[in-house]
C-alpha cells in the first residue's frame, strides 16, 4: 500500500537526496522527465511499479521511432522526492545516450520529442485534441497502466515536466510542463479503456501491411552504422526518398544474404552520406497512404564520390 510505501521511501529519501548530487552529474544526462503523482488515498506499491513500467515502455518505443537502439540509451526511473501525499520520479538516461548522439541522435531533441509525444496523447485523452496519427494499442495499454495508479483516487493529480539538470550548481530548470487534475485523470482513464476495447475489436480484422513500389528512385542516407542490414524488426538505419517523403524513415533490405547494405555503406574511400543511390524500393504505407518504412529491393547505381 502507498501508506507503507511512503514510509519506506521516506526512510530512504534522505539518503537518496544525499546521493543525488554525486550520482546524477557523472552517470546521467542533463535532460529528463519529471513526474509527480498525488493521491489522498492509499495506492498499492505493486501498481505504482506497473505505472512507471508503462511509462518506461513508452520511452523505449520513442527511442526506436527516433532510430536509437534502446540498449544504447538505457533509462532509469529514480525517486527524487517523497511527501505526505505525493511521490516524485525522474526518468533519466545514462550518458550513453549522449555518446550515441554522435551517430546522429540528439539527446535534447529526443527528450523534447518524448515530452510532446506524451503531452499530445494526453491532451487527446482528456478531450482537448484529436487522436494523434500514430497512437497505437501499445500506447493505450502502457498509458492505461501509468494512469491506473491514481485513477479513481480522491485528490489525484499528475504533473509532468521536461527539465534540465545544471551540473555546476545542482539546479533543475523546468523547460515545459502540464498538469492533470482529478477529473482529467478520470477522463483519461475512461478514454483509454474505450480505446483498448476498440483496438481489440479491430485487431482480428486489420488488413496486412500494404506496400507501394518505386523503381529507380534517388535514395540518400540520413543515419546508418556498420551493423548488418535487417530484413525486418527494429533498425537504426534511416533514409530519405524525397519523392516519397522528406522525413527519414526506417530502412530494411530484402536480402540479408546479398549484403546490400554493405554495398551501399562500405565502398572504399567513399562516404555513404555524400552519395545518391538509385534503387528499387518497397514502401510500407499506413492509413491514408502515409509512408512508414522502406525496404531496398535492388541497387541500380551509386552516384557521387570518386565514381559517377
Amino acid at each position: 500500500m502507498l501508506l507503507i510505501a511512503r514510509k519506506a521511501f521516506y526512510d530512504v529519501n534522505k539518503t537518496l537526496r544525499q546521493l543525488w548530487g554525486s550520482i546524477m552529474p557523472e552517470e546521467y544526462g542533463d535532460d529528463r522527465l519529471v513526474i509527480t503523482l498525488r493521491s489522498d488515498d492509499a495506492v498499492e506499491l505493486e501498481r505504482l511499479g506497473e505505472s512507471f513500467g508503462g511509462l518506461a515502455r513508452q520511452f523505449r518505443r520513442h527511442l526506436e521511432d527516433e532510430g536509437v537502439d534502446p540498449t544504447e540509451a538505457p533509462s532509469k526511473l529514480l525517486v527524487t522526492g517523497v511527501s505526505q501525499s505525493s511521490i516524485e520520479f525522474e526518468l533519466a538516461t545514462l550518458v550513453a545516450l549522449y555518446s550515441y548522439a554522435t551517430a546522429g541522435a540528439d539527446g535534447f531533441l529526443i527528450w523534447q520529442g518524448f515530452y510532446h509525444r506524451i503531452r499530445g496523447v494526453t491532451e487527446y485523452l482528456v478531450g482537448h485534441a484529436p487522436r494523434p496519427p500514430h497512437y497505437t494499442r501499445q500506447d493505450a495499454r502502457d498509458l492505461n497502466a501509468f494512469f491506473n495508479v491514481v485513477a479513481s483516487k480522491k485528490g489525484s493529480s499528475v504533473k509532468i515536466r521536461r527539465a534540465k539538470y545544471h551540473k555546476r550548481d545542482g539546479r533543475r530548470e523546468t523547460l515545459a510542463e502540464f498538469d492533470l487534475d482529478e477529473q482529467d485523470v478520470v477522463d483519461a482513464h475512461v478514454q483509454l479503456g474505450a480505446d483498448m476495447s476498440d483496438f481489440d475489436q479491430s485487431a482480428d480484422n486489420a488488413p496486412p501491411p500494404r506496400h507501394q513500389l518505386e523503381n529507380n528512385v534517388p535514395f540518400i542516407w540520413y543515419r546508418t552504422d556498420r551493423e548488418k542490414g535487417k530484413a525486418k524488426g527494429f533498425t537504426s538505419d534511416r533514409g530519405v526518398i524525397a519523392k516519397v517523403s522528406e522525413k527519414p524513415l526506417p530502412v530494411h533490405f530484402a536480402s540479408e544474404i546479398e549484403n546490400q547494405k554493405d554495398m551501399m555503406t562500405k565502398a572504399k574511400d567513399r562516404n555513404p552520406f555524400s552519395l545518391v543511390y538509385l534503387v528499387d524500393v518497397a514502401i510500407e504505407v499506413e492509413d491514408e497512404d502515409t509512408p512508414r518504412s522502406y525496404t531496398i529491393l535492388n541497387i541500380h547505381q551509386i552516384i557521387g564520390g570518386d565514381e559517377d
